[in-house]
């Protein structure tokens, strides 16, 4: 799947919230991230989290475990917070 320029990169589970939409609902087809209207430049995926590149700036969304979210916080989120780079 190409996923450069896309708007809806995301499905599969959700559990902690690693797609990025509101919700934990699974998605079987591809589904847009919320905040992410513009064009995405690339994607990351861990296991529970993910991270993409919205312009100049990083934005994180899922579980946290260890700070992995990269905003300062422990709390999980999701949608997509701004990482502090």
């Amino acid at each position: 799947m190409r996923l450069e320029g896309r708007r809806d990169p995301v499905l599969g589970s959700n559990s902690n919230g690693r797609l990025g939409d509101g919700t934990t609902d699974p998605h079987l087809r591809p589904n847009q991230v919320v905040g992410m209207n513009d064009k995405i430049r690339g994607l990351a995926v861990g296991e529970a989290h993910s991270c993409a590149i919205k312009g100049t700036t990083g934005r994180c969304w899922g579980y946290k475990g260890s700070g992995g979210l990269g905003d300062g916080t422990e709390d999980e989120s999701w949608v997509p917070v701004r990482a502090l780079l």
